[in-house]
């Protein structure tokens, strides 16, 4: 076998998935359930909280070296900007990112989004968009983990309940179900991982075993949760 036509990124996805599948198996449908239901809280206040942090984080050092970062990474890409609507288009889908984050940056590339982002090439636009985007991401997970350690917390007295006689016959087979569920949840996460260093080299490395995979490409381009994060009104006003 040829270790180098293997899609690692593909095997750590699998190898994820079937953790979190074999461990909801053995910790059963109480506890799964509960973990699964409490990452989806913690999501729910990522996305609600994580702008307010993102804005903060936007007048800091950070924003302003990844911004300065990703223009130099453009710049040496093309010696010179593409001034046509088209010609930036065709830019946008050789970048290492998702399918509906290329169609985000080709929907908000106009005037009004240059005017919000205080620039006026597309280079810089591209830039301050992934910018923006990179922050919120940060934000995103700064509040995700803060939850989640919250309520890994109150998971912790469960024990007694997991126990219950009427819970046993549904229990280890809720605990398989529940646990796909908390694996895809995780492998979304890793995916706004991914986008945030996707301008880096290992980053495009991963994005391009992504690309590579109709799979994985499926999983990284029908990601709620990076949805979410690309909301231009959320980033900026």
């Amino acid at each position: 076998m040829d270790i180098t036509n293997m899609n690692i990124v593909l095997i750590i996805a699998a190898v994820i998935l079937l953790a979190a599948i074999i461990i909801g198996g053995i910790r059963g449908f109480i506890k799964t359930f509960f973990a699964a239901f409490s990452v989806m809280i913690a999501i729910f206040l990522a996305v609600q909280l994580g702008p307010y942090l993102g804005k903060v984080l936007q007048v800091t050092p950070i924003y302003t070296s990844i911004e300065g970062s990703i223009e130099d990474k453009l710049d040496a890409r093309a010696e010179e900007q593409s001034q046509k609507v088209s010609q930036q288009i065709e830019e946008i889908n050789t970048y290492p990112l998702p399918d509906s984050l290329k169609q985000a940056l080709v929907e908000n590339n106009n005037n009004q989004i240059y005017e919000a982002l205080g620039v006026n090439q597309f280079n810089q636009y591209v830039a301050a968009y992934m910018a923006c985007l990179i922050i919120n991401a940060l934000a995103f997970l700064i509040v995700l983990i803060l939850s989640v350690i919250i309520l890994k917390i109150i998971a912790a007295s469960l024990d007694l309940i997991s126990k219950l006689p009427i819970l046993n016959g549904m229990n280890r087979l809720g605990g398989i179900a529940f646990g796909a569920v908390h694996g895809f949840i995780i492998l979304w996460v890793l995916c706004i991982v991914v986008t945030i260093f996707s301008w880096t080299g290992p980053g495009e490395w991963v994005s391009a075993q992504i690309s590579s995979n109709i799979y994985l490409s499926w999983l990284y381009n029908n990601n709620y949760l990076l949805s979410t994060l690309t909301n231009m009104g959320k980033m900026l006003f």
